[in-house]
């Protein structure tokens, strides 16, 4: 990757840990060229005792004098890492209507993504309902294979669920907090890979930085930035999930959350931002009406045997014990089991935990 001598003086202050982003940010607005930094720093010196301390002026002379922008460039290209500094022409638009916009994205994956027609993110707790988690994987394929760019995190839980729903078309973007050489959860490593083969996973931070707990609100406010809207599926009473939320609705997005039943922790979250300012969405149309995107046509439906359907026809009543549904369908176990099993195949059921089951469609 060829990068421009503002690229590259970009990506050279970035490695400066000394100094914050929005000093960069503020040092970069002074002399309108970075490359005027890298070149020579003491253009700068007059931000001294306004934008940066007398030390920090010493490092980023010292910077200077190591001259390790070509390594940092070579470590980039060695594992394919593309660096979409704010002066980059695939620079994101959505992040410059932000208040925080990032001073560099560092990207795995298929950076066109970046400016895509359509963005919605969809998050959540880890700790979500199995019920909840299927629904967000529904609502992530279907807005995927309609064009619409799914935005989340990297996470258990709905992450994960809504990664493997947009999976399949490449229209997602994972959003991580750490560097590339630490990525957090460790157990979703292979999920990482199949994003960065069909999709794109970017974070602002340089290779070597460790997932810090204080990194994944700022992470947070990336996932917000992107997106032209936001679902929250699960959220409890303190979630960092509502803070991604919050962010959302300050930079002017559309925000909604699904409704719960009282008595369901992962759902007070949902049910606080309802009462705020978020839009209760019980159908996947509810965002296709925001973003102004017209559905494609339904593909076939898949048909259910007459077994499948009297055995569907309880579940949709309301979850349900297997003793029960044995009991209403006058079957056997080893007559409901094959058909259960198909079911769930087909995306109509889910099976909770205690032996109960949920109808998703």
């Amino acid at each position: 990757m060829n990068y421009t001598d503002n690229e590259r003086a970009i990506i050279w202050l970035d490695a400066i840990i000394a100094l914050s982003r929005e000093q960069k940010l503020k040092l970069i607005n002074k002399t309108k060229s970075p490359a005027a930094i890298f070149n020579d720093v003491s253009v700068v010196e007059d931000c001294v005792g306004t934008v940066i301390s007398e030390a920090q002026y010493g490092y980023i002379r010292a910077a200077k004098e190591l001259n390790v922008d070509d390594d940092i460039i070579k470590q980039l290209n060695k594992e394919n890492i593309t660096a979409i500094t704010c002066m980059s022409d695939g620079y994101p638009s959505r992040y410059l209507q932000t208040s925080e916009p990032p001073l560099i994205l560092y990207c795995k994956g298929n950076i066109d993504l970046l400016s895509s027609k359509h963005t919605f993110a969809i998050v959540g707790s880890r700790k979500t309902l199995p019920q909840i988690l299927s629904i967000a994987e529904e609502f992530s394929s279907e807005l995927a294979k309609n064009d619409v760019t799914i935005v989340t995190g990297l996470a258990e839980g709905v992450d994960t669920a809504v990664i493997n729903g947009a999976l399949q078309t490449g229209n997602i973007i994972s959003i991580i907090p750490g560097g590339f050489r630490h990525i957090y959860p460790e157990f979703n490593r292979n999920l990482f890979e199949k994003v960065t083969q069909k999709g794109l996973v970017i974070t602002e931070r340089t290779l070597a930085t460790v997932p810090k707990p204080y990194l994944f609100p700022e992470r947070n406010r990336l996932i917000a930035g992107l997106a032209d809207g936001l679902l929250v599926c699960s959220a409890g009473q303190k979630s960092g999930t509502s803070y991604t939320a919050d962010y959302a609705n300050e930079y002017g997005k559309n925000v909604f959350a699904f409704p719960y039943s009282l008595g369901v922790p992962s759902g007070e979250g949902c049910n606080a931002l309802i009462k705020e300012y978020a839009m209760l969405c019980d159908s996947v149309d509810d965002i296709f009406l925001s973003l102004g995107v017209v559905k494609k046509k339904p593909e076939k439906t898949v048909q259910l045997t007459e077994q499948e359907q009297k055995v569907f026809a309880c579940i949709k009543q309301g979850e349900i014990h297997i003793d029960l549904l044995l009991q209403k369908t006058g079957m056997k176990i080893y007559e409901i089991t094959p058909v259960l099993t198909m079911l769930e195949i087909k995306k109509y059921i889910i099976k909770n935990p205690g032996n109960t089951y949920s109808a998703i469609k």
